[in-house]
């Protein structure tokens, strides 16, 4: 008992001493002391994540703040602030505008979205499509194949979402990253990653990881990888 009380005495002052040094700029310190508090587990992972997040930003380790970003945001879907911030870091990477097809966005952005939300959509999509291709007008009967349309790739998400096991993500960590078509380094490369990336994680190991991304699919060092789960998931 009364060691339980001590070590959440001291959770309470790592954390408490990394807002302080937070609040006064001191982020590599803030930082360590975040760490350390995500370690004891006696606080919300998703609130120390995202001031990781924050601290990394900060520091410009733009595609640190990407995954712990990401990681909070997996933990709470719903996190405006956290959405907001993670957005904001990848405009500062230019990822969005320079690196992902318009339809991986989209298709990104679906997964992201509640069961719940998806039914909705696909419902909506599919009912209004079938009510105005009846339509005799093109413009309408355009409307109504461009909604259909929207139906099927809720539809689609439906499934994998309902039915389908999730794929892991993970952000490359490093400035850059070299996928190679097997897991040797003296191999040619197939693409390059840069930092902030998320990708794919298909097969993993303690030196190499197969990742897919919308260059294509490569073997990239593991630890270049921060892995999108929460401490607790993986211990799940």
């Amino acid at each position: 008992m009364i060691l339980a009380v001590c070590l959440l005495a001291v959770s309470i002052v790592d954390l408490d001493a990394a807002e302080d040094a937070y609040r006064q700029g001191r982020f590599e310190e803030a930082a360590r002391g975040f760490e350390a508090a995500l370690e004891t587990g006696a606080y919300s992972e998703a609130d120390v994540l995202f001031n990781l997040g924050n601290c990394a930003y900060r520091l410009d380790r733009l595609p640190h703040a990407v995954w712990y970003y990401r990681r909070a945001s997996s933990l709470r879907p719903d996190d405006e602030e956290a959405r907001f911030n993670l957005q904001l870091t990848e405009r500062r990477l230019a990822h969005e505008a320079t690196q992902r097809p318009w339809l991986e966005s989209a298709w990104r952005w679906l997964g992201e979205v509640s069961l719940w939300q998806m039914a909705g959509a696909f419902l909506a999509f599919s009912l209004l499509g079938l009510m105005l291709v009846k339509d005799a007008g093109f413009g309408r009967r355009l409307t109504a194949a461009l909604c259909l349309f929207a139906g099927l790739v809720c539809g689609a998400q439906l499934v994998v979402h309902a039915w389908l096991p999730p794929n892991r993500e993970a952000v490359v960590l490093s400035d850059a990253c070299t996928a190679r078509l097997e897991p040797h380094s003296d191999l040619p490369p197939v693409f390059e990653l840069e930092g902030g990336d998320l990708v794919e994680v298909h097969q993993l190991s303690d030196r190499w990881a197969l990742v897919g991304s919308s260059r294509g699919e490569g073997w990239v060092p593991s630890d270049a990888l921060g892995l999108v789960e929460s401490r607790r998931a993986a211990r799940d």
